[in-house]
């Protein structure tokens, strides 16, 4: 089988930057689980015992708790005193169990229980897709989420490219075109909005031609430098919008499994 490296480069092509990839495939894993009803967490659920001092309950999802399989009541933590409190209408019984969650514990009473939940998958680029039932269930879009994420730092770079380039007349078209560049790593990173972003990127390309003309005009760059600088600025805005088309098509595509989930 392969690992989860290899289907994410298989969307996205070569990627490096495999801490990155680590969070982003755990963040992907956590949106599944937060995702998924009870009645389907049941499949990947474990039973965690409290054997009376409470049980962490952290990289988990709780589902339900129980006492000898007398289904527990989920109370708020201030009332844990009236649980063990005979005259309190909350005292916790075998027949009438209650449990709550406190500073990252989950607590049964009486006297302990079990908790029913489903922990959260730890993924990471190296871990072979399909080794459990619940990466085999949900490999597509944990796959898609970490793809994207990708091809968003793959847009980040080439911007920064451009960004970058430094030259003889940068200053007549510095502002103009930094401002649009910024505009659409805005779109994308922080908006997540890909239309906005395409039709950015168009608005960039204009402005670049018009900016080269009244270079060209101006006699200010000499056509050495000029040809360096439009053949690196088209060429990385060629793959911005190369990217954006596939971050848009994987976009539908989680859309419709995320659905799926719920």
């Amino acid at each position: 089988m392969a690992t989860f490296l290899t289907l994410i480069e298989n969307y996205i092509g070569t990627f490096s930057n495999t801490t990155a990839l680590d969070n982003w495939l755990n963040e992907a894993g956590h949106k599944v689980v937060d995702t998924l009803s009870a009645d389907r967490l049941n499949k990947y659920a474990t039973s965690l015992t409290d054997a009376g001092s409470g049980i962490s309950i952290a990289n988990y999802r709780i589902i339900r708790a129980h006492k000898s399989n007398y289904g527990a009541i989920l109370v708020d933590a201030s009332l844990s005193a009236w649980l063990i409190d005979s005259n309190s209408i909350y005292y916790a019984t075998i027949y009438s169990p209650a449990w709550y969650i406190d500073s990252g514990k989950a607590y049964v009473f009486p006297s302990g229980g079990t908790i029913i939940a489903t922990a959260y998958p730890a993924i990471t680029n190296t871990t072979v897709a399909g080794s459990t039932q619940f990466l085999l269930d949900f490999e597509d879009i944990i796959v898609i989420y970490a793809s994207m994420r990708g091809l968003l730092q793959n847009i980040n770079s080439e911007i920064a490219i451009v960004t970058a380039l430094s030259y003889t007349t940068q200053s007549i078209i510095t502002h103009d075109i930094t401002t649009q560049l910024s505009e659409i790593a805005t779109y994308i990173d922080t908006d997540a909005d890909y239309e906005l972003a395409q039709g950015k990127i168009g608005e960039v390309t204009e402005r670049l031609n018009d900016a080269k003309i009244k270079i060209e005009e101006s006699g200010q760059m000499i056509s050495q430098e000029q040809q360096s600088f439009s053949s690196l600025v088209q060429k990385s805005l060629s793959k911005i919008q190369s990217y954006l088309q596939l971050l848009g098509q994987l976009n539908a595509n989680y859309k419709d499994l995320l659905g799926g989930l719920q």
